[in-house]
């Protein structure tokens, strides 16, 4: 009975604080594979048209735990544009919140293997809650808020690559996130560093055709006081398989594992343990992911990959 009442009580404060701070940048564990879903500048960069299919449960078990569903799709359309587009719809308890945003990338190239890369990201964001599901312990915490809210969305990256380093920052939400309670605001005010999503990486190929490495860094800046810093690696083995693990401050550790089904589909898991930042009794995090290639490569696709590929 404890057990439940806690849980109860935490999600309840959870869910209302998400509420007020909805699109809070997004937790993806397989960014390594599509950093298109953190960063617009990425668009194109596989060489060839691709889907992305990410479903996110986290805290399996908990009933109204955050659920996330992400299909994102970009291809490069000459040698210096892309084109991307990305939905995102997630659930945690009574709310609700849905994306949908097109994205253009450019690319100045500066020789072989050493280029730059930018992105705009435009679109918009739906935000709803069911207060006729809500318990008795999360009302209080929505009592004065508007049951749903629209807003417009842009985002802006950049992404920097030399041979196998690869250095990335993103802007996600260009515009002010406070979420609509029962009075109006300005949608459109300009405050693009509330937010901001760093990363970098490093391909190394220990074995030609073989064995690589790559360790990866991701730094996010999620509120005013609020920093999420993640560290890790990954093992790519005969261009077939690949696994890794990351470690996340103050969440925990994330196992990575994947694999190339059949030429031009892929699929990944990662599972993230529960730990003692975020309490053994919310149970783990499952992310799956399926990538798609659509189409063949483009006669340039080579010149515009921040890392090779890795098909059967």
């Amino acid at each position: 009975m404890l057990y439940r009442l806690l849980t109860t009580g935490f999600l309840s404060l959870l869910f209302a604080c998400t509420w007020v701070h909805a699109q809070e940048a997004p937790l993806y564990s397989q960014y390594f594979t599509n950093p298109y879903l953190y960063n617009p500048s990425f668009a194109g960069t596989d060489g060839y048209p691709v889907v992305f299919l990410t479903l996110r449960r986290q805290w399996a078990g908990i009933e109204g735990a955050p659920t996330a569903y992400a299909l994102s799709f970009h291809t490069p359309v000459s040698k210096v544009l892309a084109l991307g587009a990305h939905i995102r719809t997630e659930s945690r308890g009574v709310l609700q919140s849905s994306l949908a945003l097109g994205s253009l990338a450019y690319v100045a190239h500066f020789s072989d293997g050493h280029f730059l890369r930018m992105g705009l990201s435009a679109g918009v964001s739906h935000h709803s809650a069911d207060f006729s599901e809500a318990t008795e312990a999360q009302q209080p915490y929505l009592a004065n808020w508007a049951s749903k809210a629209l807003r417009f969305e842009a985002g802006f990256g950049i992404n920097y690559h030399l041979k196998h380093f690869n250095l990335g920052l993103a802007l996600p939400h260009l515009t002010q996130q406070t979420v609509l309670g029962s009075e109006v605001q300005d949608l459109f005010t300009f405050s693009p560093f509330d937010q901001w999503v760093a990363t970098a990486s490093y391909y190394a190929e220990l074995t030609p055709e073989k064995l690589a490495l790559e360790p990866l860094l991701v730094v996010q800046k999620v509120g005013e006081e609020k920093t999420r810093l993640e560290a890790g690696a990954v093992l790519y083995m005969n261009k077939a398989l690949w696994a890794g693990a990351t470690y996340r401050h103050q969440y925990g550790i994330t196992a990575l594992a994947g694999v190339n089904i059949k030429p031009g589909i892929s699929f990944g898991y990662a599972y993230e343990l529960a730990n003692a930042y975020t309490g053994s009794w919310l149970q783990s995090t499952h992310e799956l992911q399926l990538k798609f290639k659509l189409g063949a490569e483009k006669e340039w696709g080579k010149e515009v990959q921040h890392k090779p590929r890795f098909e059967m």
